[in-house]
């Protein structure tokens, strides 16, 4: 198995973000264990998506079947072009730190030096996400 699941927050429902759209969203945070490099797990998780239907292209923001991004990998920066870890506007996304918060309370933050809670309250995002399902 290249990717196991070791823990995974609750599922969120949310509006688009930086587009406007008729669809919801469906935010989940996973905790995963992958051998190999993050450069070799983007590379897997671009490969799920292109199997799931996703098709990319290069006008922006669009609806899309699935969007899987590498948020924050444990001990490790990246400010690659093909690969910025933490994910760079992580501190900007609701939809994105109330799933990490669900999994690592006490992360923080390597570049802002702020743990998930703070990087929460300071968060300008105006829409709160609806806990939608946790086993």
């Amino acid at each position: 198995m290249d990717c196991e699941v070791l823990n995974e927050s609750a599922i969120y429902e949310t509006p688009a973000w930086g587009y406007k759209s008729d669809e919801t969203y469906f935010n989940q945070a996973l905790e995963c264990r992958f051998e190999k490099t993050p450069l070799e797990f983007l590379r897997f998780c671009l490969d799920v998506e292109k199997k799931m239907g996703r098709t990319r292209g290069s006008e922006g923001y669009t609806d899309r079947t699935i969007d899987i991004d590498i948020i924050a990998v444990e001990n490790f920066t990246s400010l690659d072009e093909r690969l910025i870890v933490p994910h760079p506007r992580l501190h900007l996304r609701k939809f994105a730190l109330l799933p990490l918060q669900d999994l690592w309370p006490e992360w923080e933050h390597p570049l802002l030096k702020m743990k998930v809670k703070s990087m929460l309250k300071e968060c300008p995002d105006p829409v709160t996400p609806e806990k939608k399902y946790h086993k």
